[in-house]
């Protein structure tokens, strides 16, 4: 696989590894797939085994690279990435292999082929997409993950709710079709992401998909750390909220306008423009607090 670059190859082989992939941009609304993602791989000890080449899948101008500097002022380029980890769990658990990385703009089918390779040389036949969307819910509410999976067992045992949504779809999307058509148990989960808060990072979306992939891979993991950033991060959109009557009316009227038992609307594209103004807006509230 010319396009893949390992880094260092697997000492042993992996125990009924599972596939667990996010990406940065469309399909991250807030963060919260890729926070998920990021988070799971510090927790399990994920060690970085290969990188997918960037020139063919990127369009640079669209994710540019990044000049950064070190503590002695030498300037480093960036490049946007996609990164392969595994992390292995002990004896008698399933391990894992970690896809994390930016969205790319080009050649898509290429790009999943390259995955699905890289993944069924590492012995996964199980796969597990996360992502977040704009909903139109209110941030006081609990975050609803939504998903399906190719495996009827699945949706019952984390009693998923399907999503009726219909329209474009991610690279997400693509690997999640394209590994069930090569007879992978494909599952995927998205969050559902109160629109008025899409740039601020969620902590508290990540954590409802980490809390939905413990059910569902029967994970024990100690999540308190996650659990307080959750609680800060309410408190913040709390207290911007309350400052602003019109703030407080807007948010009043959504969760009078959802209920429980429903699934909540996803936001269209052709929204995109009136959601950034309201997040833009908002967004100054959480520059001006203290």
């Amino acid at each position: 696989m010319a396009d893949i670059r390992w880094q260092r190859r697997i000492r042993k082989e992996l125990e009924d590894p599972v596939l667990l992939l996010a990406f940065q941009g469309w399909s991250d609304a807030a963060e919260s797939a890729s926070m998920a993602l990021d988070y799971l791989r510090k927790k399990l000890g994920a060690r970085l085994i290969a990188t997918i080449s960037a020139d063919e899948f990127f369009d640079f101008t669209v994710v540019r690279p990044q000049v950064t500097m070190d503590s002695k002022g030498a300037r480093r380029l960036v490049w946007p990435d996609v990164r392969l980890y595994v992390a292995e769990t002990p004896p008698g658990q399933c391990d894992f292999i970690l896809l994390r990385g930016f969205e790319p703009q080009l050649k898509w089918r290429r790009f999943a082929n390259t995955v699905l390779e890289a993944s069924h040389e590492l012995g996964a036949t199980r796969v597990v997409s996360m992502g977040a969307l704009l909903s139109d819910v209110a941030h006081s509410r609990p975050i609803r993950v939504i998903g399906s999976s190719s495996d009827p067992q699945i949706t019952i045992k984390t009693g998923l709710t399907p999503s009726r949504y219909q329209g474009p779809t991610g690279i997400v999307g693509v690997l999640q079709a394209m590994s069930q058509q090569q007879g992978m148990v494909s599952t995927s989960l998205w969050a559902n992401i109160p629109h008025y808060v899409a740039q601020t990072p969620s902590p508290k979306g990540a954590l409802a998909i980490v809390k939905k992939l413990q059910l569902l891979l029967d994970l024990e993991l100690d999540l308190s750390d996650l659990e307080s950033a959750t609680r800060d991060y309410q408190v913040q959109i709390d207290k911007v909220i309350a400052s602003d009557e019109d703030a407080q009316a807007y948010v009043a009227e959504l969760e009078s306008r959802v209920e429980d038992d429903e699934e909540p609307e996803i936001m269209r594209i052709s929204s995109a423009e009136e959601i950034a103004n309201e997040a833009e807006k908002f967004l100054r509230g959480l520059a001006t607090d203290d």
